[in-house]
């Protein structure tokens, strides 16, 4: 992967970071998910909007080096985790319907023949 490429799912990456983290600084995450360069510059700017992560309030005062998971980036992970789990259902029930049709056309072809 090019330095300049971002990953596909990084706002999972970051949001399942955060939620196993309960506080972690900006640094420990870039270092952790080995983020390049385009990714840094993307967390910067969702970072300072404020819809994935956030900063800590201590102690009256802004500490630059805390940060935890918003309230919408915890919203925006339990969406994707709803969805992929549809997708898994969907998969599944998909399966069973076709098993069930292959059957009942075995059935119906068997009691014509027979």
């Amino acid at each position: 992967m090019k330095d300049s490429e971002i990953r596909k799912n990084i706002y999972i990456e970051i949001l399942e970071y955060a939620q196993k983290t309960t506080e972690f600084t900006i640094e420990k995450l870039v270092k952790d998910l080995n983020l390049n360069p385009s990714e840094i510059d993307l967390l910067t700017r969702s970072r300072d909007s404020g819809l994935l992560i956030c900063n800590i309030w201590k102690k009256k005062r802004w500490e630059d080096d805390s940060w935890t998971m918003s309230v919408e980036g915890r919203f925006r992970l339990l969406d994707y985790e709803q969805i992929q789990l549809n997708y898994k259902s969907l998969f599944w029930t998909k399966s069973i319907w076709i098993t069930a049709m292959i059957l009942s056309l075995c059935v119906g072809l068997a009691t014509i023949i027979y």
